[in-house]
């Protein structure tokens, strides 16, 4: 499942397209894959293929098609193109966001299917103008922060339930580091019992939140923790609710430490 809201989340992907097929794994000659010049585009939950769109005038992008032409195999990665709210998160714990990596045919969207598709694209606003192809999913890889990879079962992949909050993790995300950064740290010792130095939200979903955090009186000792919430939010507006929940509970445990400890005195 979270896999699959990696690329419902994301709308900037990496594509790799091929002039012939490669000599081996080394061989990068046969490969055209630009970071710098992403392709924007929209998976269709139910079916896992992504709706492309390529422009002929970007050197890049027709590279792209020229290679489709001739060879339709082609992969397409998300995740590490669209984390700017995770930037600062992984750049201070030295991992990685999640990525994960679709291998696929790549061909160009027949004519009947061009309006329907150019309207879904409209709809989630990210259409671009540009010439739609379609990427059929073959298989693929989830490469979590830690760097471990694992091979996605096809079937559990198109079956996942896509987060209605998918779309709004990097908002979420960003509000949380910033508005309820120490917020984090305190809900660990509150609400895990884990005493932590510094704690990052890295995943946003409609039944909780996941932090990194770095325990005290550990050098670089990183580690994921869940925050289950106690029902599923339905909206961005719900999951901060749940949240400055959090904060009144974390606030009245505390206080009542406190006046516990007071008493004893």
């Amino acid at each position: 499942e979270r896999a699959k809201n990696i690329f419902a989340a994301h709308h900037r992907f990496q594509l790799s397209t091929y002039n012939r097929l490669p000599d081996g794994r080394d061989d990068m000659t046969a490969i055209h894959s630009d970071p710098q010049d992403p392709i924007t585009g929209l998976m269709d939950p139910e079916t896992c293929n992504v709706i492309l769109q390529l422009h002929p005038e970007n050197r890049s992008h027709a590279h792209h098609q020229d290679n489709v032409a001739r060879l339709a195999s082609s992969a397409l990665v998300a995740g590490h193109l669209d984390p700017p709210p995770l930037l600062p998160v992984f750049s201070r714990v030295g991992l990685v966001p999640p990525v994960v990596r679709l291998v696929g045919d790549l061909s160009e969207v027949e004519a009947s299917e061009e309006d329907s598709l150019r309207q879904q694209l409209k709809d989630a606003g990210r259409d671009t103008g540009g010439k739609l192809y379609m990427f059929e999913v073959g298989g693929g890889v989830y490469q979590d922060t830690f760097d471990k990879q694992t091979p996605l079962a096809m079937r559990d992949f198109r079956a996942a339930y896509v987060d209605q909050l998918a779309r709004s993790q990097m908002q979420l995300i960003y509000l949380a580091n910033t508005k309820y950064l120490d917020d984090l740290v305190a809900f660990c010792k509150a609400f895990l019992g884990v005493p932590v130095e510094e704690a990052y939200m890295y995943t946003a979903d409609r039944a909780g939140f996941s932090v990194l955090a770095l325990r005290e009186g550990t050098e670089n000792h990183w580690r994921e923790y869940r925050f289950p919430f106690a029902r599923e939010v339905e909206s961005a507006e719900d999951f901060e609710a749940m949240l400055t929940t959090m904060v009144a509970e974390e606030k009245h445990a505390r206080d009542e430490e406190d006046k516990a400890a007071g008493q004893k005195g």
